[in-house]
């Protein structure tokens, strides 16, 4: 796969990445939020069966109390002193009560000793269930009644102490004389939220799922517009590469023409001849900074042919020789043939290095371009003598848009293009600053 293709399958990967963390961070804050609401009405629960119990116990004790008591129980208390004194059964008890207990507390207590009868721990469940039954769908709960040392004389509810452990009530004493205190265990189920918090629940749920839906149509809908946007690229990018070798076989054919004339040409020929050169010099010069930056941002496609290295640079020689009247030369070894690479785009990154070399040095410099068989590597060189690359900036001149001290007017494509297509034939850039610039492309041999 190109390196298209690999840019285009990251950007996928990356936003189907972020769009999951987006849908699972929404996810999350609705999570949160529930388990917020959740709390609160667990909260408001508890507080309502503690106020049942609350209330539930006085109202036991003085309703019990005035309706079963048979004998003559008296109860007195001196509100200067805090004493009570419980007569029950002709039985006297006398307790000495601390500050902060109200009078109204005092004796619906007492109701609990004063009363023959006691009421039982199903009495304050039924009590409990009846009032909380209009809220809550189910309310878990057990009470137990103990006694003085702690064993337990009456049971209501099915709830098993392990499992609510972590919400209870007491033990409360529930009278003076008697000793007994107690207990009651409960939870919060997650049906009582659903019962009262649906119409809410349903709705976050409805609207998550409608935004993951939006997500996903909008993620969909942006990857179909990119890659019809790839594709007109693409085509563009095919098209460029596509017209380059033409207009190089042209301009190439018109100048043996002229040479292979058994006549000079006339004046009107030689005008047409120069217009056709002129003209396919700047098609072929536009195709190419079209094509280089056409590579820069979408990646290169190669397509390997068996190159003829001596022509390929010959014909680069000739374009930039007459173009420039500057000294250029060439030696390439006989033996480098059977070599496969993109023609076009690797004789664009030579012509690439010339032109600068052409840009970059006096009238008088020479210029001199190699193709040398080492090892199993091709080297191509192109080396100049002119001023030559800052030490500090040799290691960002193959930068995208990066432009050098002293560079002239560009858009410093040029010698990334190179290493683009240098790197696209698995190959390496080296570059060498002394008696002027030494460019050197390394190509391995089993590059396919």
């Amino acid at each position: 796969m190109g390196s298209l293709g690999n840019y285009m399958k990251k950007r996928k990967e990356y936003t189907w990445i972020i769009a999951i963390v987006g849908i699972v961070g929404v996810l999350c804050f609705q999570l949160v939020l529930l388990e917020g609401l959740y709390q609160s009405e667990k909260e408001r629960f508890e507080e309502k069966i503690l106020e049942d119990i609350k209330q539930g116990i006085p109202k036991l004790n003085v309703n019990l109390g005035f309706i079963y008591t048979k004998s003559r129980n008296l109860i007195s208390f001196e509100s200067e002193t805090r004493r009570l004194t419980i007569l029950v059964e002709d039985k006297k008890y006398c307790y000495s009560l601390e500050e902060g207990i109200t009078e109204k507390e005092i004796f619906e207590r007492v109701y609990y000793d004063a009363s023959n009868t006691k009421w039982k721990a199903s009495h304050l469940g039924t009590l409990i269930q009846d009032s909380l039954r209009e809220l809550y769908h189910a309310v878990p709960l057990k009470i137990i009644i103990r006694d003085s040392v702690g064993n337990s004389i009456d049971e209501s509810g099915n709830l098993s102490v392990a499992k609510c452990k972590e919400i209870s009530f007491g033990p409360v004493p529930l009278g003076y004389v008697t000793g007994r205190t107690l207990e009651a265990y409960y939870y919060f189920p997650f049906i009582n939220f659903l019962y009262h918090e649906f119409d809410r629940i349903l709705m976050t749920a409805v609207l998550f799922l409608l935004l993951v839906f939006f997500i996903g149509f909008l993620i969909h809908a942006v990857r179909v517009e990119r890659e019809n946007a790839n594709a007109r690229e693409e085509f563009m990018h095919i098209v460029l590469h596509n017209l380059q070798s033409p207009v190089d076989f042209v301009r190439r054919m018109s100048y043996e023409i002229k040479n292979r004339s058994v006549s000079e040409y006339t004046e009107e020929q030689e005008k047409l001849y120069t217009e056709l050169k002129r003209r396919l010099d700047t098609m072929g010069q536009g195709i190419r900074r079209l094509l280089t930056h056409s590579v820069g941002v979408y990646g290169i496609h190669l397509e390997k042919s068996e190159i003829n290295f001596p022509e390929m640079i010959v014909g680069i020689i000739r374009q930039y020789k007459s173009l420039s009247g500057k000294q250029i030369d060439m030696e390439c070894d006989s033996s480098v043939s059977g070599f496969k690479a993109d023609s076009v785009h690797l004789s664009g990154a030579i012509a690439n290095l010339v032109e600068n070399a052409v840009k970059y040095t006096a009238e008088e410099c020479r210029i001199k371009i190699t193709c040398r068989l080492h090892g199993k590597d091709i080297r191509i060189t192109v080396a100049d003598n002119g001023r030559g690359i800052p030490k500090k900036e040799l290691r960002r001149i193959f930068r995208k848009y990066y432009q050098g001290t002293g560079a002239q007017k560009g858009f410093g494509l040029g010698l990334h293009y190179v290493w683009k297509v240098v790197k696209a034939h698995k190959g390496k850039m080296e570059v060498k600053s002394e008696n002027g610039c030494e460019f050197i492309m390394v190509l391995p041999w089993n590059n396919q």
